[in-house]
């Protein structure tokens, strides 16, 4: 935006070639192009809030329809505790080579 309608609107009143002109032209350029530049600025900003609040509500709407056919019949939550499952896997360790032993010595 600031390229393509600030920077060119200022630009424009360069080619005038009467200096009188050209002493009045440019602030008048120069409001009118930033007049267009904070108008669309302003709209694409309000355009993309607009969008993010119906997007917003639209999973909302989302969210609380599928709620209503939720049973939660499945697994309860258990929380991962990384010492607990350490432990766990050292005892699996050691039963896996006592039964190792056990089968070795029976061969």
């Amino acid at each position: 935006m600031w390229h393509m309608v600030l920077i060119q609107g200022l630009h424009a009143a360069d080619n005038i070639q009467d200096e009188n002109i050209a002493f009045y032209a440019k602030p008048v350029v120069a409001a009118v192009s930033f007049f267009v530049f904070a108008v669309l600025s302003l709209s694409i900003l309000i355009m993309m809030e607009g969008l993010s609040a119906f997007l917003h509500a639209l999973r909302l709407h989302w969210v609380e329809f599928q709620s209503k056919f939720y049973l939660g019949t499945g697994h309860s939550f258990h929380a991962f505790y990384l010492k607990e499952n350490l432990e766990n896997a050292q005892l699996v360790t050691e039963e896996t080579d006592r039964l190792a032993d056990i089968s070795a010595g029976q061969n």
